[in-house]
């Protein structure tokens, strides 16, 4: 977990395509202006009652082998890992791009005005 949160932080920073759920709540934090912490962790526990609804739907019970112990606590704990090891990279390293206008037309990179 640790691993994969500081994984994603690095990610999150790049402005390189990502995967599409990452794309989405960057997108929807920078075109709203909101925390994208906060918008990261509403999707992974909207995407995890998701599952569940429709385990209970398409299966008729809740299973733990379907969806873990290990599932719902890194669905809680996964987003403030990123956080934290975003704000320490943030300290350490400038993620800004060398760059800027390429980055506008290429990534979803927005220069600050």
């Amino acid at each position: 977990a640790l691993i994969t949160a500081i994984a994603i932080a690095l990610s999150l920073r790049s402005f390189m395509p990502q995967q599409g759920y990452d794309m989405f709540v960057y997108e929807v934090a920078h075109e709203k202006n909101l925390n994208i912490n906060k918008v990261k962790w509403a999707y992974d526990i909207i995407s995890l009652t998701l599952a569940i609804g429709l385990m209970l739907v398409l299966f008729g019970k809740f299973d733990l082998s379907l969806i873990g112990v290990g599932t719902v606590v890194l669905t809680i704990i996964n987003t403030p890992l990123i956080a934290f090891f975003g704000s320490l990279l943030d300290k350490v390293f400038d993620f800004s791009p060398a760059f800027p206008k390429v980055a506008e037309k290429v990534f979803s990179y927005k220069a600050p005005k």
